[in-house]
């Protein structure tokens, strides 16, 4: 029987198209997984350059060890390197940067395709401690770096005698009894207190109340006293949220002045303000 021209062209055609149809999901699979590649592992987007602005007292080797471990918390059990810029998380590099750095704020910017930039705004560094007519530098670590010379000591002592108050560019100034003199290297207290220190000296600076210095009997004490303008002293709860406190002592003020004032206010509960 003869067979008619084009009996199997059909299957033909359709054979065709099945390779057809094969070889385009290859190539776009295969461009999808070049993509990945070139994404998540080629290194192309990796920081290969941390710019950091604004550091003054700051170790810059301290911002980028803190900077790379940042990125290695955020990139865990991610398929992508650990610098990948494209993933950096901004919001959660800045958090962790502000606590781990204590900085006042940390500014986060991606250039693409691989650059970080960081703007930091330092905070005080450090504090003087007053202790057995010793003036001596303690850092955030609580740790006794030296002794307080020229401008910081005359600073301090002017403060420790009511003839000047705390500005923002000065060290808060500390006023507390140890048994034994301080040397450099004498872990004077936890870094957690003495950053409470100055964070609370920064909020009174920020709000405008003129402030001597702070008397604390121990590190752990919950008790801090600051000696403000006038010299009564302001009484506040370590332990507490100072802002409220703080509100209360500003409420006080707002009511009956500074004029009642002869030895302190005490506002450690919150709302409520004793006065002698």
């Amino acid at each position: 029987m003869p067979v008619k021209r084009g009996m199997y062209r059909g299957e033909r055609e359709v054979k065709t198209r099945g390779s057809k149809t094969t070889g385009i999901v290859l190539m776009i699979a295969f461009v999808l997984i070049a993509s990945a590649w070139f994404v998540f592992q080629s290194g192309f987007f990796d920081v290969v350059e941390v710019q950091v602005e604004g550091i003054r007292t700051l170790e810059r080797g301290d911002v980028d060890r803190e900077v790379g471990e940042a990125l290695a918390v955020q990139s865990r059990w991610r398929p992508w390197h650990p610098e990948n810029v494209l993933f950096i998380d901004e919001l959660a590099l800045k958090a962790r940067l502000k606590e781990r750095l204590f900085a006042e704020n940390v500014t986060v910017d991606k250039s693409f395709p691989n650059i970080l930039r960081l703007k930091v705004e330092e905070r005080q560094r450090s504090v003087v401690l007053v202790s057995n007519e010793q003036y001596v530098l303690v850092d955030t670590t609580g740790v006794v770096t030296g002794y307080a010379e020229d401008e910081v000591l005359s600073s301090a002592m002017d403060r420790i005698a009511a003839r000047a108050f705390l500005t923002d560019v000065s060290l808060p100034v500390i006023q507390m009894p140890t048994a034994d003199p301080l040397a450099p290297g004498y872990q004077i207290a936890d870094a957690d207190v003495v950053r409470k220190w100055i964070e609370i000296s920064r909020i009174l600076i920020s709000r405008g109340h003129d402030t001597h210095f702070m008397k604390i009997e121990a590190p752990g004490a919950n008790l801090a006293r600051f000696v403000m303008i006038r010299r009564y002293e302001l009484r506040l709860d370590l332990a507490k949220p100072v802002e409220e406190q703080i509100e209360t002592y500003e409420a006080y003020l707002r009511t009956e002045g500074e004029d009642g004032i002869t030895e302190y206010i005490d506002v450690r509960v919150p709302g409520k303000a004793f006065v002698k």
